[in-house]
């Protein structure tokens, strides 16, 4: 029997403390319920977005446009333009293109956040009136997919039935069809998502009928409104001030925050690890548990309040991440300070046992050949029963502390730092009772619930740790446990160190992954961190018919796929957060098109026609919502001068318009600095490359020969220019640096014959890749390599060696460590190109398709 109470203690203590993937806070989620109407002819679909409090002050500023604290009709469409992309439908696996027939918007920012009213999105679809009896629809939301829940209802009408559905996450998957006769082709003609229950030991208690209405109070969506912090904020909401009711709010709070400790995070595995490491006592556990509950929700004030100022600037979960961080780097270091003197310490015991061992040994064999010898340092006999001193081995008696050992006692200059780092991340929930507490004015009462939350967090915090120190003496009883005493002062150590590694590191992924702006396109999905085997490659190749078609291919090797089919693609640019494409193609017979591919629907939609011009040179614009494009008006009553011009194409609304207020300012090859806030493009008459200051209209200029606009480095301080020259009867291309503050040009060309050509700045702007080619007089040259640089010219580097080869642009991958770039070769066999991705450091090439060219990186 005591084994098996051993055993299911042992396993409880696992469930408390091994570590987990914590799952999203309400307050800082995105909820959505779809409704979804199925009519013969068309799909219509509500979409209603709530953002959780802690986030829905961001989403208000990013549509509020003028600063002018309210949303007009023409924001809100704008808004609900940058998000449509990411949720699509699909018929029997083909698109269906959804249009955007309206959207309702809170008129006070108060609603949106307290969850009173929401962002309604309406969106519509039309599919054949003669439907058939036997369909397949599916539907995605894409929006902030990682912090979100969806909930969904759908409902039949005019004979349409359908099975039921299968959701999984944002998606929908339900097979339907049109009743023929009086026939039902489905078995039902409405459906909701499920919801959770109360938890079952606030029924227990008797409080279940309380949070259930605490809970329909709490205007939460469907799907999340038994969570703790909707039970809280309907408690809050509600107009009642009885003692009765008081009482049984907080000991319901008190409840919660229970619950809410027993979820993953809070320190527990750190202050389990810790305990049983460092032979605490129990008032050390009271104190771990302690601190650890009022940091982690003590630094909700000082959040709160920020939520409550500064939600303009800056989203208080961006802050998160952050504290994650340094209460990773505080655990690692504290790891570290635990492991050393503690393997110092082991190894010091270890060897001294080793030597106690091998002294035995020798007396032993003096007794069976009955010799004795004098052995200095040997082990004074002591008097009593037969006794040990090993640790390690059950019934020792210990010598007394041993000098320089770092476990006789626990040093509170590491036990606090300890507690503060394991609950240094804040509460998401309690911020969010907090705000929604002093929207409506009961601060006081929000407060109080707060504290009783906080009480139920620390009673369980602190019965784990009990739990955790009481339980050792269980432990010590059994046999293998004994064994390994003495070595668990180094492996709680060594967990200890790996949670903060561990946490550093989830950390820095959260920070790169809090880096887009809510609101913006494709900001949730945006990749913290470059993955050579999660990345892909888009880029043209041509078809049977010898027309450029778009392709995407994953960077760790696969299959290609084509994007587009019948198209002839001139150019493409990939948006700053990956989120869609923008390419050029022909249109009619003397015109183009600009379209927009969404990678993540595959969707296609036309962004601009030129019916009689060209356009074509994309720059996007770092914030994403357009892009200046060249346009060559082909009609000599516009264009009588016939110059390309600069224009701008807003992607929300889809006007363009010319960037300069005359359109026939000539100018072609935009391209943006880093902030938005300068653009260098070429101009003619003369040949120049101007840069042109975005707020003020100032320029400077740049004489050049070549026409090729400058590439700007990732501070936006530096432009890369090539430009030629000529020296004893040879046209060579040179690269230049242009620092613009003191408009001092340098020449980064060194040797006299070369090509220098294709640049391209590493991300953190230390390096430059570029493409050279040697010639001379005798030898032109008909091969050039791979090179790259410091961004000062020194520490030249060749790193390809192919023969008759010609590079193309390369392009760094994000975290600096590949080169993607095409190549082409002409032999007696014809022409061969392709792509490949070359890895810095080492030069190992990989070829990653054939045909191909003009590639770049689309994470």
């Amino acid at each position: 029997m005591q084994k098996i109470i051993h055993t299911l203690l042992i396993c409880l203590l696992l469930v408390l403390v091994f570590p987990q993937v914590a799952s999203a806070h309400p307050a800082d989620m995105y909820f959505h319920t779809h409704t979804v109407l199925l009519a013969p002819g068309r799909i219509q679909v509500t979409w209603e977005l709530i953002p959780g409090p802690m986030i829905a002050q961001a989403i208000w500023y990013s549509a509020d446009q003028n600063d002018d604290q309210s949303i007009s009709d023409l924001e809100a469409l704008e808004w609900a333009n940058t998000i449509i992309h990411t949720y699509s439908v699909e018929l029997d696996g083909e698109s269906l293109p959804l249009t955007l027939a309206e959207i309702e918007w809170p008129d006070e920012i108060q609603k949106l956040y307290r969850g009173d009213e929401s962002i309604r999105v309406h969106l519509q679809a039309s599919w054949p009136d003669e439907i058939g009896p036997d369909h397949r629809l599916a539907l995605h939301n894409r929006y902030n997919s990682k912090n979100s829940i969806s909930w969904y209802e759908v409902l039949g009408e005019d004979g349409i039935t359908f099975d039921t559905p299968h959701q999984n996450s944002g998606t929908l998957e339900l097979d339907f069809g049109l009743s023929a006769g009086n026939e039902p082709s489905k078995s039902l003609i409405n459906w909701e998502s499920g919801t959770p229950s109360i938890p079952w030991v606030v029924e227990s208690v008797g409080l279940g009928e309380l949070a259930e209405e605490a809970a329909a109070e709490s205007n939460s969506p469907p799907g999340a409104n038994s969570s703790p912090v909707s039970i809280l904020e309907g408690l809050i909401q509600k107009d009642e001030g009885s003692l009765t009711f008081i009482f049984s709010a907080m000991v319901l709070a008190a409840l919660l925050g229970a619950l809410h400790a027993l979820s993953p995070g809070h320190g527990k595995t750190i202050v389990a690890a810790y305990l049983v490491g460092s032979q605490g006592k129990l008032y050390h556990a009271v104190v771990l548990g302690t601190i650890v509950t009022f940091t982690h929700t003590g630094s909700v004030f000082i959040l709160g309040i920020i939520t409550l100022t500064a939600s303009q600037y800056f989203l208080a979960a961006d802050i998160f991440p952050i504290l994650e961080l340094i209460s990773g780097l505080l655990i690692l270091f504290l790891g570290v300070g635990l492991l050393y003197p503690r393997l110092r310490f082991w190894l010091r015991e270890y060897l001294s046992q080793r030597q106690f061992e091998k002294e035995q040994l020798i007396v032993r064999q003096e007794q069976e050949t009955g010799e004795r010898r004098l052995v200095i340092n040997q082990p004074i006999e002591e008097i009593g029963p037969p006794h040990i001193h090993n640790p390690s081995l059950p019934g020792s008696i210990p010598r007394g502390p041993v000098k320089g050992n770092p476990l006789a006692s626990i040093r509170w200059r590491s036990l606090i730092p300890l507690a503060i780092s394991g609950g240094l991340v804040p509460c998401p929930d309690a911020i969010a009772i907090l705000l929604i507490a002093a929207t409506i004015n009961r601060i006081g009462f929000g407060l109080s619930l707060i504290v009783a939350f906080s009480l139920g967090l620390a009673v369980v915090l602190v019965a784990i740790g009990i739990l955790i120190v009481q339980g050792k003496h269980l432990f010590e009883r059994l046999q293998w446990f004994s064994k390994a005493a003495y070595i668990m002062p180094i492996i709680s150590a060594v967990i200890v160190l790996g949670a903060g590694i561990i946490l550093s590191v989830s950390a820095v992924r959260n920070i790169g992954l809090f880096r887009g702006q809510i609101g913006d396109p494709g900001s949730a999905e945006a990749v913290p961190f470059f993955n050579i085997e999660n990345a892909s490659v888009l880029y043209t190749a041509l078809d049977r018919d010898n027309q450029s078609q778009l392709c995407i291919i994953p960077a760790g090797g696969g299959d290609s796929q084509p994007v587009t089919t019948d198209a002839n693609i001139w150019a493409f640019a990939i948006a700053p957060d990956h989120s869609s494409v923008i390419y050029a193609t022909v249109f009619g017979e003397n015109g183009s098109q600009l379209w927009q591919w969404f990678p993540e629907t595959r969707e296609q939609v036309v962004a601009l026609e030129c019916p009689n011009a060209y356009c074509s040179d994309m720059a996007w614009s770092p914030d994403g919502r357009g892009i200046l494009y060249s346009r060559l008006d082909f009609d000599l009553e516009i264009n009588p001068a016939n110059v390309q011009s600069i224009w701008w194409l807003d992607l929300t609304t889809r006007e363009t318009t010319p960037l300069f207020q005359d359109p026939l300012t000539p100018g072609f090859s935009p391209r943006w600095s880093p902030d938005g806030k300068q653009l260098n493009y070429v101009s003619i008459n003369p040949l120049e490359i101007k840069i042109y200051q975005m707020e003020t209209g100032e320029s400077q200029s740049i004489t050049t020969q070549l026409g090729y606009s400058g590439v700007w480095s990732p501070d936006g301080e530096n432009l890369l220019l090539i430009d030629m020259e000529r020296r004893e009867g040879l046209f060579l291309y040179k690269l230049y640096s242009y620092n613009l503050a003191n408009q001092w040009l340098t020449r980064l060309s060194v040797d006299l014959n070369i090509d220098d050509s294709f640049p391209a700045w590493s991300p953190d702007g230390e390096w430059i890749a570029l493409v050279r080619l040697e010639k001379d007089q005798e030898s032109p040259g008909t091969g050039s390599q791979v090179w790259i640089m410091r961004s000062d010219g020194t520490e030249p580097r060749q790193l390809t060696s192919a023969e008759e080869v010609q590079f193309g642009q390369p392009a760094w991958s994000p975290d600096g460590q590949y080169l993607l770039f095409d190549y082409r070769s002409v032999s007696s066999e014809g022409v061969i190109s392709g792509i490949k991705i070359l890895e810095v450091d080492t030069g190992k090439e990989i070829e990653l398709a054939s045909p191909g060219n003009r590639p770049a990186w689309l994470q």
